[in-house]
């Protein structure tokens, strides 16, 4: 699994709230995490939901995620004063601790390629889940073949960005033939000076 640069290089970084907001996904984990007090995020990348549960009286809040760039982000969030942010790998975390909820939102669970990664994430949340506890992931569904719509004709918009004004955005995605594995880069243009910015 390779580190994509927008989860780690901060200009980049600032780029991900703006695309991937807060939406239904996130209402439902918030309503299954109404009568849970311990909530670990997993994967948790800016903090938007966890930082959003901490704000909003969850009672222990950890959030977990490789990135510096992302967790920076995040303890500046209302609400993340009150997380404890951890810099960590989902496959090798150990917390010594067990919540009643474990997420891992934002399809993170789609970074996880080969079946020993995904094995060893689910023995992380295996290991921190409570008795009686939850575990919730979200992940698209191959069969809709949701890809075939990130080439650049389609996939061609402008965002606003809050310090360097309009950016123009496409993605271009490939597949392995022998795998059938997925991957994607997005790239942002800024229109006020031209610069191209790539993650993937």
């Amino acid at each position: 699994m390779n580190a994509d640069r927008l989860y780690n290089d901060p200009d980049l970084a600032r780029f991900y709230d703006i695309e991937n907001g807060w939406g239904e996904h996130l209402d439902y984990c918030k309503a299954l995490a109404a009568d849970r007090s311990s909530l670990l995020d997993l994967g948790c990348g800016t903090g938007l939901f966890a930082a959003a549960m901490a704000e909003a009286g969850q009672g222990l809040v950890v959030g977990v995620d490789p990135a510096a760039a992302m967790l920076d982000i995040a303890r500046k969030r209302p609400g993340g004063e009150r997380v404890r942010w951890v810099r960590a790998d989902a496959r090798t975390v150990r917390l010594g601790q067990q919540f009643d909820l474990v997420v891992l939102t934002g399809h993170a669970f789609q970074v996880f390629l080969t079946a020993q990664d995904q094995s060893a994430v689910l023995r992380t949340i295996a290991c921190h889940l409570a008795p009686g506890g939850r575990f919730v992931f979200d992940t698209r569904n191959p069969a809709v073949e949701r890809w075939k719509e990130w080439n650049p004709r389609a996939s061609r918009r402008v965002i606003e960005h809050p310090v360097l004004g309009q950016i123009l955005a496409w993605n271009d995605v490939s597949q392995e033939a022998a795998t059938g594995i997925v991957t994607y880069e997005t790239h942002y243009r800024i229109m006020a000076d031209g610069r191209v910015r790539r993650e993937g």
